[in-house]
């Protein structure tokens, strides 16, 4: 997934058909915010692709940045709404990352 599909994804969620010319040039902070917070390394371009591929990530990275979609359109109802969905998914990832960090090797000590 690249940063262009994130942002239509998320557009979708908001209700829109694709994600507008204005929303595509604020668009690379919005994903760059997103997918930072969930630990993946921050994106140049939206062209570029995110480094994941688990539905899961994608799909707690579509709610956050229509959680800033909406934010940044000032409808601070549907911003609550899916920053909550986007909050419920990230941590339920938050516990999968930790057990999978529990069986990894650690290197030398």
């Amino acid at each position: 997934m690249n940063g262009y599909k994130l942002l239509e994804d998320a557009a979708k969620l908001l209700g829109l058909d694709r994600a507008d010319d204005n929303m595509k040039i604020i668009g690379l902070p919005l994903v760059n915010e997103i997918i930072t917070e969930l630990g993946f390394v921050p994106i140049d371009s939206l062209s570029e692709k995110i480094g994941t591929a688990s539905p899961a990530v994608c799909s707690a990275m579509r709610f956050g940045v229509a959680a800033l979609m909406a934010n940044a359109v000032g409808d601070t109802v549907l911003y609550n709404t899916l920053a909550q969905t986007f909050n419920q998914k990230r941590s339920t990832l938050a516990s999968k990352i930790e057990k999978v960090r529990d069986v990894l090797p650690r290197g030398e000590q």
